[in-house]
This record gives structure tokens, sequence and C-alpha cells, in this order.
């Protein structure tokens, strides 16, 4: 029940919204958001002929970092071919002698 009451509580505003929006206000506001939408565009075009270095105008807000691109995969000029196998090695000609009966149990005690 608590939790309820948290929630409603914090969709509501905390202070009381105006009932009637005064008219010469919103009118006069909007007339200074023009005029300095126009003292910028004015003040922007004197900064673009004046600064040349792009990061300098990215800094300033008048340009934006380009995507960077992407290289295609390219083919190599040459095919690649497998490398060879390396060659095995060469069996001896005879192979290993069994070791003698007697060395294999010598020491051993079988009953």
């Amino acid at each position: 029940m608590v939790e309820e009451e948290c929630d409603s509580s914090a969709r509501r505003p905390t202070s009381p919204l105006p009932e009637t929006t005064d008219l010469r206000e919103a009118t006069r506001r909007r007339e200074a958001l023009v005029n300095l939408r126009g003292w910028f565009d004015e003040w922007a075009t004197t900064v673009r002929a004046v600064v040349q270095k792009r990061s300098d105008l990215i800094r300033l807000g008048l340009a934006s970092r380009k995507a960077p691109q992407r290289k295609p995969a390219t083919m190599p000029a040459t095919p690649i071919t497998p490398a060879t196998p390396a060659t095995p090695a060469r069996p001896t000609a005879a192979p290993p002698r069994p070791a003698e009966p007697a060395e294999e149990t010598a020491g051993a005690h079988f009953e």
C-alpha cells in the first residue's frame, strides 16, 4: 500500500501548473527567441568565414565529426596458395629392437 502511494506521488507535479498562460509574456518570449536565433545565424556566418580549422568549428558546435570511413574488403593481388604440408619424417630402416625377456623381468619375483 505504501509503495502505491509513493508511485502516485512521484507522478504528480511538485507545484500546481498555471491555469492560463499569459499571452503577452508568451509573445515576448517568442520574439526574444527569434531575435536570438537571428543573432546566432549572423555570428555563425562570421565564425565560418574566419575560422578555418575543422576541429575548432567542431568545438564551437558549427560542424560535426565525420563518420569513420570503412575500408571495403579488398582481395589481394596474388592469390593465396595453401602452404605445402611438411614432408613427414622418413621411417627408420629397421624398427626398434624389442627388449630381451631377461631384461624385462630382472629383479622381479613371480610365484
